[in-house]
Formats: structure tokens, C-alpha cells, sequence
């Protein structure tokens, strides 16, 4: 599984120019331009998933899906190795999140309550995209991500009114994300089993 994780992360940096671009376009924006930790939060998703998506994208056009079935590993090994890549990149982006932080100068009071949104949004992000991807292939699920994507800058424009929940929301917000990725990583196993891939 660590074998996939890391071809994951290959993949992702052959693309390094679209990464690090994006990277440092929500960076820049957030902290020269817009000034609000909200809205970098409701990004988070959207940088974790691009992430994803050229792991998915990379998968398909090259033929990997096939030869991955042929190995001794099972079909739960593939689809828990593929989370598990979106788990560090969003502890990743939860690190740059601190960076922005600290860079805005937010109380640390805020700057948690922000961090455990963002964190939940892109593990709900996760959660909702990647039975999709695992059942309708990666470029049919374009059309579903610029949906949620345009949902995240609506939510980015009024981020700075939606992070304050509180401790005790923030906290079962996060809570509820982690059960519900349990669950589409279980239904992802699924989806992925009744595939074909010739």
C-alpha cells in the first residue's frame, strides 16, 4: 500500500507546475489580496482534490487500473491507499493553513476554529468526489467538481461568517467528516469492484 501511496505522490509531482501554481495563487491571494483565513479554508478542498484528480487522471490514461488488478493486492489496499494520499495532503494543506496564520496575524482562538473547518470541508470534499470518480472515471467527474468547486468560492466569499461555529461545533463537524469518509471509503471499495478495466 505504501508502494501506492508514494506512486500517488510521483504522479502528482510530474505536475508539479499546476501544484505549486495553484499553491501559490490561494496563497498569495489570501494573504496579499483578500486578507481572510476563510477563505483559504474553503480552498482547501479544491487544492487537495486537484491533487487527487491527477492521481485519478494518471490511473486511467496510462493503464495503471488494469495492471494494479493483476498484483497481489486487494481491491480495499487500492482504495485505502488512494485516501490515505488525501489524508496527508490534507494534513498538508492544514500546515499551510497554520503558515497563512501566522502570516495574517489571526488569534490562535480563530485560526483553530478555521483549521478544523478546512480540515472538515476536504474530508466531506473527499468523502462526496471520490465514489465518484471511482464509478464515473475521472473525466466525467469534471463536471461534478466544478459544481463543488464553484461552491467552495461562494462559501469562500462568506468564509469569515461561516468558520466562527464554535469549538464544540467545529469539533462534531470534524467528527461527522471522519465517519462519513469511513463510509465512502467502504462504498469506494464497492464501486471499485464492479469495474472492469480492460
Amino acid at each position: 500500500m505504501r508502494g501506492l501511496v508514494y506512486k500517488d505522490f510521483k504522479t502528482v509531482l510530474s505536475q508539479y507546475i499546476v501544484v505549486f501554481g495553484l499553491l501559490a495563487l490561494y496563497v498569495g491571494a489570501t494573504v496579499f489580496f483578500i486578507k481572510s483565513l476563510g477563505f483559504f479554508a474553503s480552498m482547501e478542498p479544491v487544492l487537495m482534490m486537484v491533487t487527487a484528480m491527477l492521481a485519478f487522471g494518471y490511473d486511467e490514461k496510462s493503464g495503471f487500473n488494469a495492471y494494479v488488478r493483476t498484483l497481489p493486492i486487494s481491491t480495499a489496499q487500492i482504495v485505502r491507499a488512494r485516501y490515505l494520499f488525501a489524508l496527508i495532503m490534507i494534513v498538508f494543506t492544514a500546515v499551510l493553513h497554520v503558515g497563512v496564520t501566522l502570516a495574517l496575524g489571526t488569534p490562535w482562538a480563530e485560526s483553530l476554529e478555521s483549521l478544523a473547518f478546512g480540515s472538515s470541508l476536504s474530508l466531506l470534499f473527499a468523502a462526496v468526489m471520490f465514489p465518484v470518480l471511482y464509478s464515473l472515471g475521472s473525466d466525467k467527474s469534471r463536471v461534478v467538481f466544478m459544481f463543488l468547486f464553484f461552491g467552495m468560492l461562494v462559501l469562500g466569499s462568506r468564509g469569515d461568517y461561516i468558520v466562527h461555529l464554535g469549538t464544540a461545533a467545529s469539533i462534531g463537524l470534524f467528527a461527522a467528516s471522519c465517519v462519513l469518509v469511513c463510509v465512502s471509503s467502504a462504498f469506494s471499495v464497492r464501486l471499485l469492484d464492479r469495474r472492469s478495466f480492460a
